[in-house]
């Protein structure tokens, strides 16, 4: 037994620093470190391949999740590395030789990944057991808009942060982002250790027998299933790629400072969230996830036409 409303507000703190954990690794600041490190245009494809490279851990981390029942560790040990890493990567200058900078940022930023898609399915798992059915839409809304208010102040202070460090030349921004980075990997690890005391409400009942090709199976042979992963694939292959290139295009293209950018791309979309996510929480709550997933869709692929028309004189398009 365990009390409900503690523990879900202990979940949603921990997010506090989670959020800035994420913000603080993300935008303008990552894209600025990868070429102070020399990542050339082929690297930065990689970095943007490297979330779906790191995802494939899912289904080995699922396996063992069913047959051990280990779900509550798989998220603690595996987020915690993840997060430790980001530390790594924030001290490579000091811990590498820069021949080796753009190739370590890489393959460390892999591990990261992978070690954060390791700890998704637990924490679905997890969290679906532990946020009562006729909460969880309304709590996941609010959980995601109380990040993002963290995240608008992260990200206009990171902005202002690189634009002031960035004049003073290339040594004082490196190690202005490497300390920041080193600051969100800590942040990082804050959220995770909230986690201790957050009670896993039935476990997970070990299925010792489960095979790889039984896990795979099972899922596949759901109909909804299959079409909801065909949405997802193809979601995913129409704009997964674009993310690390939208930033270059910007900064190297557009020319936009640093401030300017990360209000574009993650402040203005933060602030439009915020208002809306408990709108949507709401629909969800009332209408089921379907229709409101089908509703957002038609509204979301119409995005990406308007990056015809960001220039530098008229970056307000």
């Amino acid at each position: 037994p365990y009390s409900l409303r503690p523990t879900l507000s202990r979940v949603m703190t921990a997010w506090g620093f989670g959020a800035v954990w994420l913000y603080i690794t993300t935008g303008a600041t990552l894209t600025q470190y990868a070429k102070l490190l020399h990542v050339t245009p082929f690297g930065f494809g990689l970095l943007a391949a490297l979330p779906f490279l790191g995802a494939l851990t899912q289904l080995p981390a699922s396996l063992v999740m069913e047959r051990y029942g280990w779900r509550k560790p798989i998220f603690l040990w595996a987020n915690l590395v993840h997060r430790f890493l980001w530390i790594v990567i924030g001290a490579m200058p000091w811990l590498l030789p820069m021949t080796w900078w753009w190739a370590g940022l890489i393959g460390l930023m892999l591990l990261s990944s992978m070690c954060a898609h390791a700890a998704t399915p637990a924490w679905m798992s997890w969290m679906a057991d532990l946020v009562p059915p006729r909460l969880r839409a309304r709590y996941f809304s609010r959980r995601v808009q109380f990040g993002q208010i963290v995240g608008l102040v992260v990200t206009v202070l990171m902005g202002l942060l690189l634009d002031r460090w960035q004049g003073k030349g290339t040594l004082y921004l490196r190690t202005c982002i490497s300390l920041a980075l080193i600051l969100g990997g800590v942040s990082g690890i804050a959220d995770i250790l909230f986690f201790f005391k957050v009670p896993d409400p039935r476990g997970h009942a070990p299925r010792p027998g489960l095979g790889l090709r039984e896990l795979v199976r099972r899922p596949l042979a759901d109909r909804n299933f299959r079409h909801f992963l065909g949405y997802t694939a193809t979601m995913t292959f129409a704009t997964g790629f674009v993310t690390q290139f939208i930033w270059l295009y910007i900064l190297d293209v557009v020319h936009m400072s640093n401030t300017r950018a990360n209000l574009l791309l993650i402040t203005v979309p933060l602030v439009m969230a915020v208002l809306c996510y408990p709108v949507w929480g709401r629909v969800v709550d009332r209408f089921g996830s379907k229709p409101a997933l089908m509703l957002a869709g038609l509204l979301v692929v119409n995005g990406a036409s308007a990056w015809i028309l960001v220039q530098g004189r008229y970056w307000y398009y």
